[in-house]
């Protein structure tokens, strides 16, 4: 299975020390302010799902963070490029063979705004159901801020915000589906991706994505010369420091979409979902993909 390359034995004994201690913090976490996640949940992970034949069940695409349906637009109209399905058995040919389709945008000034795409996407025969609630780790009210392509619930400063409904998108989605459902996920939510999947690490979940593309919006910035630091040219694919890098007062985590200062581990949850991707058990999950 492709996935990331481990260069030594050095580097695995860290990949395994992150995905301990990213599981470890949400626990903690959890502990107060997710009720009902436990360490046996976390350990389910590589069995939430039995093995399988790829095409039984309803094929689900879920775009998590729907903006003004660009990302939309492009499933219906450019599914091959992004998606090349003939590479990833199970995955439908066209995006029309999809059974079901599922949008969540909160902020109504991106789904009825000026820029809004939704109609125009719909009236071209794209039939897709738009879900008005913020994908999280709890439901509840909270506070959407910002605006561009910017906005978030996870800015400190929430004034000239709109209030908006959460779900739980780990429960949502292990309600709503089967494990014989094929389910591609998007997430892109401008920083609450590091709740939701935490959510999903502990809960035993991450496999339930058949295939997963995740943009994860923190960056490590070294504050003393405000530069980036990492150790890959294309920031997507990694946005973290280089496994040596000596962390100090100097360095720290900072989710770009708000310019906040974040716990450390949100810039190491990309490798850290990647490498539990791995334990899924063949037929139950790809390797973490970047679509868009």
């Amino acid at each position: 299975m492709a996935g990331i390359a481990f260069p030594g034995w050095q580097a695995m004994t860290g990949m395994l020390l992150l995905a301990f201690l990213s599981v470890s913090m949400y626990w903690q976490y959890s502990a107060s302010c997710v009720p009902g996640i436990s360490v046996q949940n976390a350990n389910s992970l590589t069995r939430a799902k039995s093995p399988r034949r790829h095409g039984q069940g309803r094929k689900v695409y879920l775009d998590v963070g729907g903006f003004i349906g660009d990302t939309l637009e492009a499933f219906f109209e450019r599914y091959e490029q992004n998606f090349k399905p003939s590479q990833f058995p199970g995955t439908p040919a066209r995006p029309q063979d999809f059974d079901e389709v599922y949008v969540f945008e909160p902020n109504p000034n991106n789904y009825d705004g000026p820029n809004s795409r939704y109609k125009a996407i719909a009236d071209k025969g794209h039939k897709y159901k738009l879900l008005k609630l913020a994908a999280f780790d709890k439901e509840g009210n909270l506070t959407f801020t910002g605006g561009g392509d910017g906005g978030s619930l996870m800015a400190n400063n929430k004034q000239n915000g709109v209030t908006v409904k959460t779900i739980d998108f780990s429960n949502w989605l292990r309600t709503n589906f089967e494990e014989e459902d094929f389910v591609m996920c998007k997430i892109d939510c401008e920083g609450s991706e590091f709740p939701i999947m935490r959510r999903l690490i502990a809960d035993g979940s991450l496999c339930f994505c058949d295939r997963l593309s995740v943009e994860f919006h923190a960056l490590l910035i070294n504050k003393k010369t405000n530069t980036i630091v990492t150790h890959d040219r294309d920031l997507y694919a990694d946005r973290m420091a280089p496994p040596a890098y000596p962390i100090d007062k100097d360095v720290q985590c900072v989710l770009w979409s708000t310019h906040e200062d974040v716990p450390y581990y949100y810039c190491t949850m990309p490798r850290v979902v990647q490498f539990m991707r791995e334990a899924c058990k063949p037929g139950t999950g790809y390797p973490m993909e970047k679509w868009f």
